[in-house]
Parts: structure tokens; sequence; C-alpha cells
């Protein structure tokens, strides 16, 4: 499921989006979604980002996975049928294939919703336990449960 219309822009570590949401957005219920669908908004941004990358690269599609949201912030309760939003995406920090990304939703002037996500590109189900616990032992300054 294609949430994303188009890119808006490319950024330095980063792009923008934009996201119309017509009465056939996925997950409209009366005419609303809730605000929470910004964080879908803000991965699949990420996955444009990252695969524009890859493609520049000569390196063939590969699949990600979202593997964290560490924060999320939402300033609206409500998306609308009609609303012309625009995602913001930068990448903070890269540890392949591991990556996190800060990313924010507007409506107009409006602030929607800022979101921070870990991403993995291009590893199987089978392998992310792997890459998620030596990224977390990464950020938390310690090798393993040895001590090491």
């Amino acid at each position: 499921m294609r949430l994303v219309t188009e890119i808006v822009e490319e950024l330095d570590a980063g792009l923008i989006c934009r996201v119309a949401i017509g009465q056939d957005f996925v997950f409209l219920r009366a005419g609303e979604a809730d605000a929470v669908v910004c964080v879908e908004l803000v991965a699949q941004t990420v996955a444009c980002f990252v695969g524009l990358a890859e493609h520049r690269e000569g390196i063939a599609p590969r699949g990600g996975l979202l593997v964290g949201c560490r924060d999320a912030r939402f300033h609206v309760e409500k998306l609308r049928a009609g609303d012309d939003l625009l995602v913001r995406v930068q990448r903070q920090w890269i540890r392949e294939p591991a990556a996190s990304f800060t990313g924010s939703v507007t409506r107009g002037a409006e602030l929607v919703a800022d979101v921070e996500l870990s991403v993995v590109s291009g590893v199987s189900v089978d392998s992310l336990a792997n890459v998620t616990s030596a990224t977390a032992r990464d950020e938390s300054g310690t090798r393993g449960g040895d001590g090491s």
C-alpha cells in the first residue's frame, strides 16, 4: 500500500514527499484518519529516500523494516479527506543496515506530527534480531550481557 503521492524535494541526507489524502485513502473512516497514521507516512518517505539513494548507486530494490519508533508526537487528532500533507525526513545516523531518521508531517503551516524511527534495510526477518541487538548495545554503551 503506497501512501506517498510524490517526491517533492531532495535534501542533504533527507527527502520531502507529498501525501494527498483522497476519499480512497485506506485509513479513512467517516472522512477522517487518526494522526498515528503519520508514523506510516514518515516510514514510507524514509523508504523513498533509501530506495532513491540505492537506485542512484546501482543497487537493486531491497526490502526494509521499521524496527522502532523512539518518539512520536501528534499535534492534531485527525487527518481529513482533502488534506495535502508534506512529509520531511532527515537521516540522523546510519550503521548498515540500520539507520535512524527524524520526520515531520505538516498540513500547510500546521505541524501535524514529529516522529523518530529506526529502520533496517535489505535484511531478512530472521537476521533482524541480530541487527537490533547490536544497535541496542551501541546505543546503551554496553557490548553484551557478559560485560565485554
